[in-house]
């Protein structure tokens, strides 16, 4: 199956899980309830080569990345206290919960490929969806097209 026709949620985690990173430091944590512990690990995109700045990989990673960790996050989570009366069993994340059940943000992602992202974030950026310190972390070009592509 290529890139165009593949499901938005494949495409994310197959992107999600080439992303290099590295664990730049961890915290462990008391939860509210004072007996759950939680580990949080502060990451950094890194890897090896000219396009390795961590800017270069959030413009064609970070989405996927963070849809991974969503993925496992949700499988990872288990029903505590009032939370068993709405658990259900075959439950699954689906790309729809990550975008918070908006149509259009999924078609955007739907079929991506990295040779269309910069159609992918015209449209991100004609819904308004792209903040502008993360429109400065784009690269001089990616700015321009997205400058010349949004009405």
């Amino acid at each position: 199956m290529d890139n165009t026709t593949q499901p938005a949620w494949r495409y994310l985690l197959e992107t999600g899980t080439l992303v290099p990173s590295r664990v730049i430091d961890t915290h462990t944590e008391v939860g509210l309830d004072g007996e759950n512990i939680a580990v949080r690990a502060d990451l950094v995109f890194a890897g090896d080569g000219a396009d390795s700045e961590p800017a270069a990989l959030a413009e064609w990673g970070a989405l996927g990345f963070l849809y991974t960790l969503a993925v496992l996050s949700f499988n990872d989570a288990q029903p505590r206290g009032d939370s068993q009366q709405d658990f259900a069993a075959k439950d699954h994340f689906a790309v729809n919960d990550f975008f918070h059940h908006d149509a259009e943000l999924v078609r955007i992602f739907d079929g991506c490929s990295r040779s269309k992202m910069l159609t992918q974030l015209a449209m991100l950026h004609a819904h308004g969806l792209l903040e502008s310190d993360e429109l400065a972390n784009l690269s001089e070009s990616t700015r321009t097209f997205l400058a010349q592509s949004t009405p």
